[in-house]
């Protein structure tokens, strides 16, 4: 189960995907990379990791554990 912390951290790049446009796109097109700058720290090969855009089109939940 995800911490406070880690529910902090994603908070925290919703957040920032939500006011920097050059930041959410790299999210959704390249997430590993935009989450290795974000964060000062590699992602393991094996976390995959991908941001879908809400269209509002469909009610999702999300399940992310950040230990890297």
């Amino acid at each position: 189960m995800a911490n406070t912390t880690d529910n902090g951290k994603v908070q925290e790049l919703l957040a920032r995907s939500a006011v920097d446009s050059e930041f959410r796109t790299a999210l959704l097109t390249d997430p590993r990379t935009a989450l290795e700058q974000a964060a000062g720290k590699q992602i393991p090969e094996n976390l995959r990791v991908k941001f879908i855009e809400n269209l509002h089109e469909y009610r999702r939940n999300m399940l992310i554990k950040l230990d890297f």
